[in-house]
C-alpha cells in the first residue's frame, strides 16, 4: 500500500474516533497500546503513544524515534515524551472528559 493510501486511511480512521468523542463530550484520547498506535497513525518504530484531541493529533514518543515518527505520521505532531506530557496536553485542550485504553496505565 502506498504511503498515500495509508496516510488516507489514518485521516479517515481518525476522523471516525472524532466523530465518537463528540457524541460522548470526550475532548481527547490516549493510545498507548503499539498496534493500536500503527493503526491509527501509520507509526512503525516502537515507544510511543498517541493523543488525539478534537482538533490536534499528538505522537509522542523518545528521542530514538522521532525521526521515523515524523517520516510515518503526516497528520501528528511528533513530540518527545517527557514527564507528565499527556496531562499537559489535556490540559492545552481543556479536556474534562478524556478517553484511554482500559489496562494501559497504573494507578
Amino acid at each position: 500500500m502506498s504511503r498515500t493510501a495509508v496516510q488516507r486511511e489514518v485521516a479517515e480512521r481518525i476522523e471516525r474516533i472524532r466523530k465518537e468523542m463528540k457524541k460522548k463530550d470526550v475532548q481527547g484520547y490516549v493510545v498507548k497500546n503499539l498496534v493500536h498506535v500503527r493503526y491509527l497513525s501509520g507509526y512503525t518504530a516502537d515507544a510511543a503513544c498517541l493523543f488525539i484531541g478534537l482538533k490536534k493529533n499528538y505522537l509522542l514518543t523518545d528521542f530514538r524515534f522521532t525521526e521515523q515518527a515524523e517520516i510515518d505520521t503526516a497528520d501528528f505532531d511528533v513530540q518527545l515524551a517527557k514527564g507528565a506530557h499527556i496531562a499537559r496536553l489535556a490540559r492545552k485542550h481543556r479536556c474534562s472528559n478524556l478517553f484511554y485504553e482500559p489496562g494501559e496505565f497504573s494507578h
